[in-house]
């Protein structure tokens, strides 16, 4: 059980666009309808974050079609930034790790990630890894991510999504809103 985030976390959002950058996300969701606001809603793990439910865009895609069986792909969406200090860290928690190859799946070296890492949180640039497996080359945040880290100053967390709607909002902000997007799981 536990408390899950779904995190998608724009990678190219910088200490002087950031703020910028969430409006313009937070007003692309809700213009899409993949996001309503809601005075009401809230995360606690995201206080100081402008939280919405979710928009009616989400319902014909991912609901089932018995009425009564309807049910939304998250409680909330939430865009959080920061301005200030570091970077943020976006961490899978439980069991965070290094990335998988998106080549060929297999896991980047343990300390060879955590080293890489801590440079990029510590405001070094984003690493390059190479896998040992395949010798695929690629920056840490365009691997697999889902139980890793990256680091990014703007992101849209959700509280519990489908692998079908984590694909397709992934899709969409790529490919719609534009710039490199990670995703990371956290368990709590």
């Amino acid at each position: 059980m536990g408390d899950h985030r779904d995190q998608f976390v724009d990678l190219d959002a910088t200490a002087d666009t950031a703020e910028q950058r969430a409006h313009e996300v937070r007003t692309f969701l809700r213009k899409r309808g993949l996001a309503e606001l809601d005075e009401r809603a809230g995360d606690d793990l995201w206080r100081d974050a402008i939280v919405d439910r979710p928009g009616p865009a989400w319902q014909a895609p991912w609901h089932e079609y018995s009425p009564s069986s309807r049910r939304t792909p998250w409680r909330t969406i939430a865009v959080v930034h920061t301005t200030e200090g570091n970077d943020q860290g976006f961490f899978a928690m439980d069991g965070t790790g290094p990335p998988s190859c998106r080549a060929c799946g297999e896991k980047f070296d343990e300390d060879v990630f955590w080293i890489s890492f801590k440079a990029w949180y510590e405001g070094g640039r984003e690493p390059v890894l190479s896998c040992a497996s395949c010798g695929e080359r690629g920056l840490m945040g365009d691997q697999d991510t889902t139980s890793s880290a990256v680091i990014g100053r703007v992101a849209v967390v959700t509280d519990g999504a489908t692998g079908d709607v984590i694909s397709e909002m992934l899709r969409v902000l790529r490919a719609d809103l534009g710039g490199r997007w990670a995703y990371v799981h956290m368990h709590l």
